[in-house]
């Protein structure tokens, strides 16, 4: 009867080991997500930063242009 009260304690610390380990496992993987979902803001806002400069660029260029073109004037 001793034999199987140890049993079966060893076998209740065991469940009770591997439930404390999913739990930290499971922690972890929200800890991760939530990581993941800042990166992916990060990235979001990086492209818009992108984009924007990208068209200030593009303005700045159809504006060099035009300048370009003024100066030629007085030029000949």
């Amino acid at each position: 009867m001793e034999e199987v009260s140890a049993t079966a304690q060893q076998v209740s610390a065991s469940i009770l080991e591997t439930s404390s380990s999913v739990q930290e496992k499971a922690s972890f993987a929200q800890d991760n997500a939530a990581i993941s979902e800042e990166v992916a803001a990060s990235s979001e806002q990086q492209l818009i930063a992108i984009e924007e400069i990208s068209s200030s660029a593009q303005a700045l260029t159809e504006l060099a242009q035009e300048l370009q073109l003024v100066i030629a004037k007085f030029k000949y």
